[in-house]
């Protein structure tokens, strides 16, 4: 019986993997983080994870295709016991070549930002909170080399929220865009799309 399943690169975001401090405070309560791992800033709200490897991190997928598309499989957060007021977030990432995903509709421009997901944060306990996400599909070019991802937490008045905020883990998947692989043995170009390569025996792509 014939498999479905597509080969898939998970890449784990974690705060926790920043903040050096103490693990038993679970809220990120300074300011400013900054090390060779990433950044932490605006109470949390602000974070850079760094010089992320996408040849480690696609492994043999990064010669396979030249377009990704990167789904938010699941996302958790801990709850705060603190007045966050404003609790309707929208999470943006950037960092990527995204392809046809960061149009603003305020601007009428592009933006190196996309949106990642939106979700509401229960701030009455501190008692974990973790959802699993039917996200948008974000669709990137392959990078040429390290890049950072830094995603941006933001309130529905399109500011920062009024109070810190707890760790926060986002698992992503990533697979490789149908009619995107590349011609292992012509120069690592695009296959066509619109026929058949009879010298390799390769199906169309549509």
């Amino acid at each position: 019986m014939t498999s479905n399943t597509k080969e898939t690169a998970s890449l784990v975001l974690r705060t926790t993997d920043i903040y050096d401090g103490s693990l038993t405070n679970q809220t990120i309560n300074i300011d400013l983080i900054n090390n060779d791992i990433g950044q932490i800033t605006e109470a949390g709200a602000k974070i850079i994870w760094r010089n992320i490897n996408p040849k480690l991190l696609l492994g043999d997928m990064y010669e396979k295709y030249t377009k990704f598309n990167l789904n938010l499989c699941s996302f958790s957060a801990r709850k705060l016991n603190a007045d966050l007021t404003d609790n309707m977030l929208t999470y943006f990432i950037s960092g990527l070549p995204w392809s046809n995903q960061a149009y603003s509709l305020k601007t009428k421009g592009l933006t190196s930002q996309s949106v990642l997901m939106t979700t509401t944060i229960n701030a009455d306990t501190t008692v974990g909170d973790s959802h699993v996400v039917n996200t948008n599909t974000l669709t990137f070019h392959r990078p040429n080399g390290n890049f950072d991802i830094a995603i941006e937490i933001l309130n529905g008045l399109d500011n920062y929220p009024n109070e810190y905020l707890s760790h926060q883990t986002f698992v992503l998947d990533i697979v490789g865009c149908d009619g995107y692989q590349c011609n292992p043995i012509i120069n690592n170009q695009e296959l066509p799309r619109n026929n058949i390569d009879h010298r390799l025996n390769l199906p169309s792509f549509r």
